[in-house]
């Protein structure tokens, strides 16, 4: 365990209601319970993940002083006050995580309990050598269970994903590793086709593992596996030149063919440079494509996918679409039978505006990320809609600051609870964890 040489932390507990003014133009009124604003270290702090477990909120990610490497911190606060019960943490490496270069905010960090499980990699001295290393931690102690190397071609990571059975890690060139998941031992590798940067997204339920990777050959390439034993169930390839970010598996524990999904989310490029947001559902069983969908979100503006949440008969997924230097960000519903559009709603302004995080939670769809100036001022931004409709119920933002060497002012994950809310985010160089009693919203 490591002993953090300095803990400025800074605890607010705030009463009262803050008063937010909907799309409509009409007051809804939601409740910030408590927000814990804190340093860790004498250098820079940052949550991956937040997660609600029978202890309280847990949040996990990294916290680094000068001249010292990166550590893994999990922090363990009460959700009805906030009060901070444990902060534990251990050493990963000397180098920089991923998260510096990580495209359309994913997060390398995956939690299956008692574990989380983070990617981060080590460049040589020289340049010339990369390693990924992927590292099991106990989600109480932050205790190493088992941490694993790979140079996998001199290639970042890309995704990872877990499960009881196993986890599942992907490099930039298209490789991919799979360990078991308690004793860290490898499974078995694999090499898809992937085109060079646009890296390979995995998925994982149970024993059954998901790859999808864009390839030279503009196809969107999709493979299931055995988990275990790395047995190839089933390829499909695509004519499209799809660039996947994005893959999520629903109905996880029903493996009979055509009684589980796959939807893959990313964004496929048209006519030279313009992209599409790309969404597909596949059988979890067959491969068998069910539907697609390109719909434009802007016309002439296209957009593309980063984030998905299923709820029931519906999918939601968050992106953004380009427009000139400007990032405006959307939420859309779709329907998982056929895949119709049931609306879109996209924030439109001279700036950037793009959720990170998204989850469906009775008939609200929460989504958080950063608003912010080009180059300038950015904030923390938490978005309420509704899950019928696609309005904006209520929306907040907070923390205004310049942004830091590594980032602005950001929500980086969420968690949703019997009628609470719990935000995780960055402020320049800080964690940051806020509740909201979202009761109202029922």
């Amino acid at each position: 365990m490591v002993f953090f040489r300095r803990c400025l932390a800074m605890m607010r507990i705030i009463p009262g209601l803050l008063f937010l003014l909907s799309i409509s133009g009409t007051a809804s009124a939601q409740q910030l319970i408590w927000e814990v604003e804190e340093q860790l270290s004498d250098g820079v702090d940052y949550p991956e993940a937040i997660v609600l477990t029978k202890a309280g909120v847990m949040v996990a990610g990294q916290a680094k002083g000068e001249g010292e490497g990166f550590e893994f911190v999990v922090q363990t606060l009460g959700r009805a006050t906030g009060k901070v019960k444990s902060t534990v943490g251990n050493f990963v490496s000397y180098n920089c995580p991923l998260r510096y270069v990580r495209c359309y905010n994913r997060r390398l960090v995956a939690h299956v309990s008692p574990n989380f499980y983070m990617v981060t990699f080590d460049v040589s001295p020289d340049g010339n050598q990369t390693d990924i290393a992927v590292t099991a931690f106990d989600e109480n102690s932050a205790a190493i269970k088992w941490m694993s190397y790979w140079n996998a071609d001199n290639r970042y990571p890309a995704a990872i994903a877990a499960s009881r059975q196993a986890v599942i890690v992907s490099s930039e060139g298209g490789a991919l590793r799979a360990y078991d998941a308690v004793s860290g031992t490898m499974l078995w590798e694999d090499q898809l086709d992937a085109r060079l940067g646009y890296g390979v997204t995995v998925a994982i339920a149970g024993n059954r593992a998901f790859a999808a990777a864009a390839t030279p050959n503009s196809e969107l390439q999709v493979r299931s596996y055995n988990a275990r034993s790395g047995r190839l169930r089933w390829e499909v390839r695509r004519p499209f030149p799809v660039r996947p970010v994005k893959l999520l598996v629903n109905g996880a524990d029903l493996f009979v063919a055509g009684s589980s999904d796959v939807f893959i989310a990313g964004n496929l490029t048209w006519s030279g440079t313009e992209r599409l947001p790309y969404l597909a559902r596949l059988e979890a069983g067959t491969g068998l494509t069910v539907w697609e969908n390109t719909t434009d979100v802007v016309e002439t503006s296209g957009g593309h996918l980063s984030e998905l949440a299923v709820d029931g008969d519906r999918i939601v997924a968050a992106g953004g679409v380009v427009m000139g230097p400007t990032v405006s960000g959307f939420v859309r519903s779709y329907q998982v039978s056929d895949g119709q559009v049931n609306w879109t709603t996209a924030r439109l302004w001279g700036g950037y505006d793009e959720p990170t995080a998204i989850a469906v939670h009775g008939n609200r769809v929460y989504g958080v990320g950063a608003r912010g100036e080009l180059g300038g001022l950015a904030e923390v931004l938490l978005r309420a809609y509704d899950a019928g409709t696609g309005a904006i119920v209520w929306e907040d933002f907070s923390h205004r600051a310049a942004p830091s060497i590594i980032g602005p002012s950001h929500a980086i994950d969420l968690a949703v609870g019997e009628h609470r809310l719990f935000v995780a985010g960055f402020v320049p160089n800080h964690f940051l964890i806020r509740a909201y009693d979202i009761s109202g919203d029922w």
